[in-house]
């Protein structure tokens, strides 16, 4: 959530430089709370994610045994993978394959070639979430849609990275592909706003063509002054 208002806060209009010197002011402040909330406030088990993350070969049996299994799974797939089903890692090796650490099963029977397709689509989908939003003369609905991408594409980093053992494990999930009802329902719900932002642009280009058609068959008049 933080990235993606993050993104749409930059696309506002704000102005960044003013933004990053009261962010440069103001670390005398918020680096000291980072520090005491990451040694008092958060739980072990929050903590154990940072270590794992540092070295998850480091207690491969315990905090890090889900990252190791994910690594096998990811390496044993090589280029075109084991086969569609015929993973091993899903078998009581990676705890809840199906939920955030799907893509390394997908790694494992598709390879890198079925892992390079998903995220290729997820791309695509994030890349005209964009053009829908520099369409959009709307300020509000190209908001939206900058949010919409945002989320996509923030989402797919962080579930990816973790997975890869890039960014510390944080559970979130990958969009359209791990399972769970209500991120699905999200996900489409987002769509579903998306594509309603993408028609009315579509709608309004339409119309732009018709009047500049017009112009074009009407001509320039010519006004007689007597």
């Amino acid at each position: 959530i933080a990235g993606t208002v993050g993104i749409m806060f930059l696309c506002s209009g704000v102005q960044v430089n003013l933004w990053i010197k009261r962010i440069a002011l103001t670390s005398i402040v918020w680096i000291p709370a980072l520090y005491l909330l990451g040694n008092y406030a958060l739980n072990p088990y929050q903590k154990a994610r940072f270590s794992v993350f540092l070295d998850p070969f480091n207690d491969p049996q315990k905090d890090g045994f889900q990252l190791v299994n994910s690594f096998i799974g990811i390496a044993s797939g090589g280029l075109n993978g084991r086969g569609l089903g015929n993973s091993v890692q899903k078998y009581g090796y990676l705890p809840e394959p199906q939920t955030d650490f799907i893509m390394a099963i997908i790694s494992e029977e598709l390879g890198f070639i079925g892992v390079a397709i998903i995220l290729i689509c997820l791309l695509l989908i994030i890349i005209r979430s964009f053009r829908v939003a520099q369409k959009c003369t709307d300020p509000f609905g190209s908001l939206i849609a900058i949010g919409i991408a945002s989320l996509f594409g923030v989402q797919t980093f962080i579930n990816v990275g973790g997975m890869s053992g890039v960014i510390p494990l944080t559970g979130v999930p990958l969009p359209f592909v791990s399972y769970g009802g209500s991120s699905l329902l999200a996900n489409l719900l987002a769509m579903g706003i998306l594509l309603n932002i993408a028609s009315h642009v579509k709608r309004q280009e339409k119309q732009q063509n018709g009047l500049m058609k017009e112009k074009e068959q009407n001509g320039p008049h010519l006004v007689v002054v007597k």
